[in-house]
């Protein structure tokens, strides 16, 4: 993943990685955003960036294409929860953070079709 594009998170999943090899923060930056919340047992870190993104309009830069920020292994803890599980904490994060109820519907509904195999 590349580039910068806090646009995306409005209507999009993984549209930035949200763990510890894709981005630092500065420590006044994390004072403001708070700490991880709990309550999300698998996508905490998707949570704070939720935060740090749309409610503290926090401003970041991305790489290009070609440089290389970091390397992430699939296959860890995330990769073995049930996609709907995963699914449901992020609707969850959305309307938590205030996200419009209509458009969490929309993309409830075109993430459910898109991947109604895994489920």
């Amino acid at each position: 993943m590349y580039g910068y594009k806090p646009y995306k998170i409005h209507w999009s999943w993984g549209f930035y990685s949200s763990h510890s090899t894709g981005f630092f923060i500065k420590k006044e930056s994390a004072k403001k955003v708070g700490l991880y919340n709990l309550k999300y047992k698998y996508s905490s870190d998707y949570d704070f960036f939720f935060r740090m993104i749309v409610q503290k309009k926090l401003q970041g830069i991305g790489t290009k294409k070609s440089e290389l920020f970091g390397t992430f292994r699939r296959g860890g803890y995330s990769s073995s929860i049930k996609f709907f599980d995963h699914f449901k904490e992020e609707i969850c994060i959305r309307l938590d953070n205030g996200q419009n109820r209509l458009l969490v519907l929309i993309i409830f509904i075109y993430k459910y079709l898109k991947n109604i195999s895994k489920i």
